[in-house]
């Protein structure tokens, strides 16, 4: 069975929430068999905060590291504005579970306030139902869908290039690519303040040079599309060798990204190659069941019934213990109640153990060459990104180029509250050999700067050339193996990122789609 994101929970269900348990100031941590109590009577903003705590306290993965209501006090952080609130509680929380490997949060970000995994906001941003957002240049929801002109734009030095077009887009259909300079932003100099301020605008009059020195005048509309989350498939060469070259743009939902995986992926099949170079360093992440279906496509035949990865949830959620879920009705993927025993089927309903939760490879496609996978990264390449990486690494050689990744081996389902969606930390994924622990992200075997002066499959660009020269057994880069680098490094060591003045901005995450009732 689906659950299908997001969908709408009224404030009755969040009244109902915090009417069902009796106030009481605790002093000590949440128990994990233990309900936590708050109070009966409130504001809606109060009791919207009050939930916020309540079902965390249940649903996070680090659930162990919350105080008891009292001393957590949620309805403190009420304020004038609903949403920074909130988000200022969600924040609150985060930075609570202590990572002992490096002495500061699991959550710990570098921006103000905001937790690196954790978040709340309207519900139906992640769904494709909000996805006009007229303030963004390029923005593709998880449904694959945009409302713009797909264009993504990076300060590169001193110029402004284009870092990638969204397929199907009004830039890809005016025929942009990669790597164009962009000289000129409605008759100004192009620079980094002038993209800033094309945000948001309904056209823009571009003047760019193309990668053959030649120029171009293009004027961009926003409009409506379906993009692909394939940005490039190709075959290269590498000495005597086929190698497949695919870039993927994000995970997005399974039903519109399946035939064009299997499209592309039977491309790659007919060359039947033994290397295959995955383009992830601009895939933020998306959906897991997408991404498993990624390694299913990469993985021989072979590897049908072992542990792809398991998902581990807290103790609470184990157990069945996460009462509060009662109150979040389950839906399939179309959006539609599902009942058991005459009665609608909720959040509590679903399995939540080890054993319901381990995957196991089920081959797709017809591709089973392939022995070594080389990955292009960057501090992009987060959340469902890295369980595509994380869980091949037990079968295949797998190698990484670029920069250091996000570090997000943990995923998420939605939580409604009156009209808001809550995502927390609600599981963490572990690869076949139990491996899960890159909270800082995943360091590269050679460490490549992205170069955006060249196109995706451009076997010149910095990052596929370093691949190659794997293939040929030349490594070209430098060596992570090397350089000295703390536990506690973040992104992009020793290169700092490109600067993107706007990309897929408003989603970074791991999200389960697809949960199985018991």
């Amino acid at each position: 069975m689906n659950i299908s994101f997001p969908f709408h929970i009224t404030i009755r269900l969040a009244l109902l929430l915090v009417l069902s348990v009796f106030y009481s100031c605790k002093k000590n941590p949440v128990i994990p068999n233990e309900l936590p109590v708050s109070p009966l009577t409130g504001n809606r903003m109060e009791f919207t905060l009050d939930s916020i705590y309540l079902y965390a306290s249940q649903t996070y993965l680090w659930n162990d590291a919350l105080p008891g209501y009292g001393d957590f006090n949620p309805r403190q952080y009420q304020g004038a504005n609903d949403l920074k609130a909130f988000n200022a509680a969600v924040f609150s929380l985060s930075q609570l579970k202590i990572n002992p490997v490096n002495g500061v949060a699991y959550e710990r970000s570098f921006t103000p306030g905001q937790g690196k995994y954790s978040f709340i906001q309207v519900s139906g941003l992640l769904s494709g139902k909000a996805a006009g957002n007229s303030d963004k240049l390029a923005v593709v929801s998880l449904s694959g869908k945009g409302a713009d002109m797909g264009l993504n734009i990076a300060a590169f030095g001193t110029e402004l290039r284009i870092s990638y077009v969204n397929p199907g887009s009004p830039a890809a259909n005016a025929g942009l690519t990669r790597a164009w300079r962009i000289l000129e932003i409605n008759g100004q100099p192009a620079t980094l303040s002038a993209a800033q301020n094309a945000i948001g605008l309904s056209s823009i009059e571009l003047q760019l040079e193309k990668t053959d020195g030649s120029l171009a005048n293009v004027t961009l509309s926003t409009s409506n599309y379906q993009s692909s989350p394939v940005l490039k498939t190709a075959v290269l060469s590498a000495e005597n060798e086929n190698v497949g070259y695919i870039a993927l743009s994000d995970f997005n939902t399974l039903s519109s990204s399946k035939p064009l995986l299997d499209q592309s992926f039977g491309v790659l099949a007919a060359a039947m190659p033994s290397t295959l170079i995955v383009d992830l360093r601009y895939n933020k992440g998306g959906y897991v069941e997408t991404a498993a279906y990624v390694a299913n496509l990469i993985a021989n035949s072979g590897l049908n019934g072992k542990t792809m990865y398991v998902e581990r949830y807290n103790t609470m959620l184990q157990q069945g213990k996460a009462t509060y879920l009662k109150n979040q009705p389950y839906f399939d993927e179309q959006g539609n109640p599902v009942f058991l025993d005459g009665k609608r089927a909720t959040l509590f309903n679903v399995d939540y153990s080890l054993n319901g939760n381990t995957y196991a490879y089920a081959k797709k496609g017809s591709l089973e060459s392939i022995r070594n996978v080389y990955f292009i990264v960057s501090g992009q390449t987060a959340s469902a990104s890295e369980m595509l990486i994380n869980c091949l690494k037990p079968y295949l050689n797998v190698k990484l180029i670029g920069s250091q990744t996000y570090g997000k081996p943990v995923g998420f389902f939605g939580i409604n509250i009156d009209k808001y969606t809550m995502y927390l930390p609600n599981f963490k994924i572990e690869n076949a050999a139990g491996a899960g622990d890159y909270f800082t992200g995943f360091i590269p075997e050679l460490l490549v700067q992205d170069d955006l002066s060249k196109d995706f499959a451009d076997p010149k660009e910095a990052c596929v050339a370093a691949a190659i020269s794997l293939v040929n057994g030349k490594p070209a880069g430098i060596s992570s193996a090397k350089l000295s680098l703390s536990v506690s490094a973040q992104q992009n060591v020793p290169f700092p990122a490109v600067s993107f003045v706007e990309s897929r901005a408003g989603f970074n995450g791991m999200v389960k789609r697809k949960l199985k009732l018991k």
